[in-house]
């Protein structure tokens, strides 16, 4: 993705949290089918900002609320496939990881140094990459690597 690190479009407003809505700030009502996928991102950054340390009984640290936080502002950006598609999960040093539902060779590492992500598709093409934590540009790299990338 080249311009993956330009740093362009900013974040939203903090949005999302506990109770937070499914609809967009955007005016837009979304699909039933995004709102729900909305909410069931929402729950589960819930579940994940309630892991304490040594979650995994093996030393695993909680994750940092500021990636909780930073994955909510990008919900409402996603698009419903990306939603759909892929999975959130705990990474043991306290950051994120995404992996796509389908078990596709694609993942998306989340944490306070940046984004890192890798994807292969079948015909050997690789693409892969290390960008700012920002709401705007997960989007951008999630919504890259499902469209080039089917998940």
């Amino acid at each position: 993705m080249e311009n993956c690190n330009t740093g362009a479009g900013e974040p939203m407003a903090h949005y999302g949290g506990k109770g937070s809505s499914a609809y967009s700030t955007s005016g837009e009502i979304p699909s039933k089918a995004l709102r729900d996928q909305r909410r069931q991102w929402y729950e589960r950054l819930d579940e994940l900002s309630e892991l304490k340390d040594d979650w995994n009984e093996e030393g695993g640290y909680a994750i940092v609320p500021e990636l909780i936080e930073l994955v909510r502002d990008f919900v409402p950006l996603a698009s419903e496939q990306v939603l759909a598609n892929w999975w959130v999960m705990p990474v043991p040093n306290g950051s994120l990881g995404f992996s796509p539902e389908s078990g596709a060779f694609a993942s998306v590492s989340i944490g306070m140094n940046g984004i890192s992500f890798l994807a292969k598709s079948e015909g050997n093409n690789k693409t892969s990459g290390v960008a700012t934590s920002t709401p705007q540009i997960l989007h951008d790299i999630m919504e890259f690597l499902t469209r080039v990338y089917p998940v």
